[in-house]
């Protein structure tokens, strides 16, 4: 059982897979969660390089090189994963945060060649795992650039915002493309804010985030096989 949780910088996604694993825990479930990009792996590094600027400004490189290295990331981490009936895998960040982050740098009329052509990598060539549940978590992008800013250092980068992050009309086209997509994707949408420029508190969130996965758990008895490969 995968859970995927995507959605722009800022929303939380790191503090609502952990609440999300406390939860299923609860319920009786043994739960894992990995956060992709992996850092620390080979294309992880990339990545990194990526983000602090290495190869160039948001938009130098085309985006389906950097789609590339975020694909052969989760590749390299589902090639080591031994898959188990009783566990149950929440992904933080997931083929649609790679679907919306890299084709929204490309016209509107190219995207959907795209998206095909991305998930055709992803679940196709590369044979990674459809998630059987899809959320996508949503807030206004100037709320988002306040929440990074509050993150405590991380280990890919030292300022404070990296290449998506500082870039205000690139996280607010974004998280357009992430709200057409979750309508495309089957994901389920979570508001993070109330509309008002107010967060809402975090226990809120995890509590509509935990109803919505056991209820589409409920509701999903005939779900297809995870590990089926895309177009089939």
């Amino acid at each position: 059982m995968i859970i995927a949780v995507d959605g722009i910088d800022g929303t939380g996604k790191g503090t609502q897979c952990g609440l999300l694993r406390a939860a299923l825990e609860g319920k009786g479930k043994q739960v894992r969660i990995a956060s992709f990009p992996c850092y620390a792996s080979f294309f992880g590094e990339m990545i990194s390089e990526y983000l602090n600027g290495a190869y160039g400004s948001l938009y130098a490189v085309n985006p389906k090189l950097i789609a590339l290295l975020f694909a052969m990331d989760r590749k390299d981490f589902f090639e080591k994963y031994e898959p188990s009936q009783d566990n149950m895998l929440i992904l933080d960040r997931y083929v649609l945060s790679n679907m919306a982050h890299q084709g929204v740098k490309l016209p509107a009329p190219e995207r959907s060649l795209f998206f095909e052509w991305l998930k055709n990598l992803e679940y196709g060539v590369n044979r990674i795992p459809y998630p059987d549940i899809s959320l996508v978590l949503d807030m206004d992008a100037a709320l988002s650039v306040k929440n990074v800013a509050k993150k405590e250092r991380r280990s890919y980068t030292s300022q404070t915002y990296d290449l998506h992050e500082k870039d205000a009309a690139y996280l607010q086209d974004t998280r357009a493309l992430f709200l057409e997509l979750a309508g495309r994707e089957n994901a389920a949408l979570i508001r993070c804010d109330d509309g008002n420029g107010n967060l809402k508190k975090e226990e809120t969130i995890a509590s509509e985030i935990a109803e919505t996965v056991l209820n589409r758990l409920d509701g999903d008895a005939k779900r297809r096989n995870i590990w089926a490969p895309y177009g089939c």
